[in-house]
């Protein structure tokens, strides 16, 4: 490909895919037989741009000129042009014009294209210096991209890396350890092929994150930030990576600010990153206790990622918190019907049912939670619960998980089940217990609803204290 005519071959491709939405850096880098951070290199050399920046740029320059030329609604250009939505579009096309769509058609000004809103006047001297800079850069950007590869040859790379990448995304997410090791393998593999392909690192981060899991491990921790920082000196901006780093800090290092920094930075990047949208919103209910900015959050994630089970399970634990038990029933009923095995959401199930003291449904819920958390059949459930009571079944359940796991029984949860008794000593003790494990899911403590009653407790407001979490007349 002539360097020449680099630009000029993009913007064809993106012309020929104006209106596909789901066309980004990935499809635009297969199509100029490019790596994706091979593409991120010479575009930011051109143009001193990302190329996620540039394909948003190019989409805006498109429907300003459809505002200025035709009568089309500005929801249809926002669709035509490829936003998903004609909100996101709305707020871009401000953020890069600085006025409304409705304001720029209405005000009838020609924009300047693809470089900025504003252009300014240089005499001959300063141009010709622009050139030869501008030459500098072709020429580094055909050096350090690697170009003395022919296309085909840097083509065949980039699917043969991503090819291999898909095999390990496919192992990691059995989420066993034997899955783990062999889509470690499949990620450096797929490195030796092409050592910037920036997927694989993230994936290598994801890997040492989830093996974490349930119990902080700072060795692991270490190296998943390695790998993301890995992918984000090749490819700066990359969302996943922002989003990669937002996780650990906010689940393993316990640095909240720093959290909501990244995960800003990954939706900043990529608006549809659903992976990122869940975390921030998690992030927002439990600690940041914002639960309307966490709702907005879990909504636009479950139009992207639709067939996600976390979005409604912490869809239902917002409703909880809200006390809007019928939606919170209506979110556990989408994923159920998404996956009838996973346990929690019967768990959350058997909570509501109780806040509407609805007990028979409650305990129903509740003995399905047991069975399918493998601790007994739901006849051994029910049958304690008509000998004994409600908070009989709660006590067999930490019986039965500690009976099972011994010392690697989740003392997070414990906590939570002595807390739907009301229990605050046991409670308490438990959630010190899950403080001195440093189990990952304790970064839910604060806004967490199950531990409400301890909102004023000297030891529970201790323990919030020791976590940088502050209080409740403070902000994280």
């Amino acid at each position: 490909m002539g360097e020449v005519n680099f630009l000029e071959r993009v913007e064809a491709i993106l012309n020929k895919h104006a209106s596909h939405e789901h066309f980004g850096v990935t499809e635009l880098a297969a199509e100029i037989c490019l790596s994706r951070s091979q593409l991120h290199r010479k575009v930011h050399a051109l143009t001193g741009k990302s190329a996620s920046q540039l394909i948003k740029e190019h989409r805006l320059l498109q429907a300003q000129k459809l505002l200025s030329s035709t009568d089309l609604t500005v929801a249809e250009i926002a669709y035509q042009v490829g936003f998903k939505s004609p909100a996101y579009f709305n707020a871009c096309y401000k953020d890069h014009y600085g006025r409304t769509p409705g304001e720029s058609r209405a005000s009838n000004q020609e924009e300047p294209a693809l470089s900025s809103p504003k252009s300014e006047k240089f005499s001959k001297p300063v141009l010709l210096s622009i050139a030869a800079f501008i030459l500098l850069l072709i020429v580094s950007a055909f050096y350090f991209t690697g170009s003395t590869n022919k296309p085909d040859e840097q083509h065949t790379s980039a699917k043969e890396a991503e090819a291999t990448y898909t095999k390990g995304q496919h192992l990691m997410y059995r989420f066993t350890p034997e899955s783990f090791t062999k889509a470690t393998e499949y990620y450096y593999q797929s490195l030796t092929i092409d050592t910037s392909y920036t997927p694989s690192y993230i994936g290598l981060a994801e890997i040492n994150y989830y093996s974490c899991y349930p119990r902080i491990s700072k060795e692991k921790s270490l190296k998943a930030e390695k790998h993301a920082r890995q992918a984000l000196d090749i490819e700066p901006g990359f969302s996943e990576g922002h989003r990669i780093l937002g996780m650990i800090y906010y689940q393993c290092d316990w640095h909240w600010e720093a959290a909501a920094e990244q995960f800003q930075l990954a939706l900043k990047n990529d608006p549809n990153n659903c992976v990122a949208q869940f975390y921030f919103s998690h992030y927002q209910t439990f600690v940041s206790g914002d639960l309307n900015s966490a709702r907005t959050l879990i909504e636009n994630a479950k139009l992207d990622c639709p067939l996600f089970i976390y979005h409604y399970l912490l869809s239902a634990e917002q409703f909880i918190a809200l006390a809007n038990y019928e939606q919170a029933l209506t979110e556990l009923a989408s994923a159920i019907e998404i996956d009838n095995n996973e346990a929690s959401s019967y768990w959350y199930a058997s909570i509501v049912y109780q806040k509407q003291q609805k007990m028979a449904l409650a305990i129903d819920a509740l003995a399905t939670y047991c069975e399918k958390a493998g601790l007994s059949h739901k006849d051994t459930v029910l049958a304690t619960f008509q000998t004994d009571g409600l908070g009989s079944v709660y006590q067999f359940i930490v019986d039965e998980m500690i009976k099972q796991s011994g010392e690697w029984a989740d003392a997070y949860l414990i906590a939570k089940a002595y807390a739907l008794i009301n229990d605050e000593e046991q409670t308490l003790m438990w959630l010190n217990k899950a403080y001195d494990q440093k189990l990952m899911d304790l970064s839910k403590i604060k806004y967490d609803f199950h531990f409400q009653f301890l909102h004023t407790h000297p030891e529970f407001l201790k323990l919030l204290s020791r976590m940088n979490l502050g209080n409740y007349n403070s902000l994280v």
